[in-house]
């Protein structure tokens, strides 16, 4: 299992990197919002090197292989463990970036993880990437939010290169903006891509609360630093969450 206890995140690196025994493995959050999205909460993932492979900047490669016939049939279970957050909790950074978690609805017994983020990049992308939102619940990830890449600024990469970040960063596997403009060739993969991508690294960063979480995220400009400390909130009080043990063989 994974744990928001054991996360760290470098000032100016682009992803969240896990603690494991003898040194770190970086950049993790794709691959763990394609196992969330795919239900998969306990994994034994191997990693040759100190990185997860970018592959194409988003959870599509990892969440194929998931969905692949018989991936997962056989460690399928009749139970699992779920967190149900049952008061709000709230986040933020500064007067412009907040992040929150809320219970679900009395009458929504969908077991579900509902995700809305609001992005605000106004004159760095072209408009309707720029300034947007988006929502999805976990079961929609791979029909709605897999495929999307990651993206910087053509201005930053040169610092973070100097850093001994994001080196194999290319414009194959990252959307990469200059003067407001998108420099890949292929354009965007669909509407809002940004925003997409923004949630799918909300779901690769609240799986690592350990069970999956039930109720509803809200974040304005949310970033890895955030969503880590919105989650020490959540951990910081028993009273704002329960474990529920949940037979999936029976109908909510």
């Amino acid at each position: 299992r994974w744990s928001w206890g054991f996360a760290l995140h470098q000032a100016g690196a682009p992803g969240l990197g896990r603690v494991l025994t003898g040194g770190t493995v970086a950049t993790v959050e794709h691959l763990l919002a394609a196992l969330s999205g795919a239900g998969v909460d306990c994994a034994s993932v191997v990693v040759s090197g100190g990185e997860v492979p970018v592959m194409d900047g988003s959870s599509e490669v990892f969440s194929a292989a998931l969905a692949a016939p018989g991936a997962l049939e056989a460690i399928r279970g009749s139970q699992r463990t779920e967190l149900h957050v049952l008061k709000h909790v709230r986040a933020s950074q500064g007067h412009d970036r907040e992040a929150s978690l809320s219970p679900l609805e009395e009458n929504d017994r969908s077991g579900e993880l509902h995700i809305q983020v609001e992005v605000d990049f106004s004159g760095r992308m072209p408009p309707g990437q720029s300034q947007a939102h988006f929502g999805f619940e976990r079961r929609e990830f791979r029909a709605k939010v897999a495929d999307a890449r990651t993206f910087c600024f053509f201005e930053d990469v040169e610092a973070m290169r100097r850093a001994g970040l994001g080196l194999g960063g290319s414009l194959d596997n990252a959307m990469v903006f200059r003067d407001a403009q998108l420099l890949n060739p292929e354009g965007f993969r669909g509407d809002r891509e940004v925003a997409r991508h923004k949630a799918l690294d909300v779901l690769g960063d609240l799986s690592l609360s350990g069970t999956p979480l039930v109720g509803r995220y809200n974040g304005v400009r949310p970033g890895h630093v955030l969503n880590l400390q919105l989650l020490s909130k959540l951990f910081s009080d028993p009273s704002n969450f329960r474990h529920v043990e949940v037979d999936l063989a029976r109908p909510r």
